[in-house]
């Protein structure tokens, strides 16, 4: 029964992430359009590639760029402020949120690279796999909803689109597909937090590998985790008991 209202609930919240981006598209003015399609490209991407991903089975690497591919390809799309900045009161205070952020995560992010899944050892090239993943993932989210999103909005709608960044930022995580099983309300507001954070630095400092880097060390216990499960020999699943 739980499995069966685990797939209603994922299936209607991606139906009404459809209704959404078309609404979003059809009552779009000229100012926002280009963003409203990219955001429905994004949407239906992470809707999509995690049944490509079953279904045909295609590597980890090939499914991260499918995933990504909307996100990253906005590149392309020139910033009209191309001069950065290191403001350093606004990185500081990016910094000192993102802190804030894994401190009241802590639990969590000690269970993730000191709990019991910590332990379980991965091949090489698994291990290469996750890391181009992970990375790219990052890269990706910072390009789309810091540079792309935000330097779109920024001349029209000012700090609103900070706002914008972080509503949008945290609904593509809510559409995933595994978002039931992975996140939990408190992560939720802590996906919006860092939105927030992140798009307050790129504001004032135009400078997106600040965002990145903020941005890699929220998911800092990813990364240990992974180079953790690399270096560990094979164990058994009793002796992932023992400790």
């Amino acid at each position: 029964m739980d499995i069966k209202n685990n797939r209603f609930q994922i299936l209607l919240k991606q139906k009404v992430a459809f209704i959404v981006g078309i609404f979003l598209i059809v009552f779009s003015t000229n100012e926002n359009r280009i963003v409203n399609v990219m955001f429905f490209w994004v949407m239906f991407n992470e809707i999509l590639s995690p049944y490509i991903y079953m279904e045909i089975k295609i590597p980890i690497w090939i499914h991260s760029l499918i995933l990504y591919f909307p996100m990253y390809i906005v590149i392309i799309y020139p910033n009209s402020n191309r001069k950065l900045s290191y403001d350093y009161f606004w990185i500081g205070i990016g910094i000192i949120i993102v802190c804030m952020l894994i401190s009241w995560n802590w639990k969590e992010y000690k269970e993730g690279f000191l709990g019991v899944f910590s332990k379980i050892p991965i091949s090489k090239s698994l291990f290469i796999n996750k890391l181009f993943s992970s990375v790219l993932a990052i890269f990706s989210e910072e390009i789309f909803f810091r540079g792309f999103i935000i330097g779109k909005l920024k001349s029209a709608w000012h700090l609103e689109s900070i706002v914008i960044n972080a509503i949008l930022f945290l609904y593509v995580h809510y559409i995933n597909k595994w978002a039931n099983k992975m996140f939990s309300i408190k992560k939720y507001i802590s996906i919006f937090l860092l939105a927030l954070a992140l798009g307050t630095v790129f504001y004032y400092t135009n400078n997106i590998f600040i965002c990145i880097f903020l941005h890699m060390i929220y998911n800092s216990s990813d990364f240990i985790s992974l180079f953790k499960k690399s270096f560990i020999k094979k164990k058994t699943i009793d002796d992932l008991f023992d400790d």
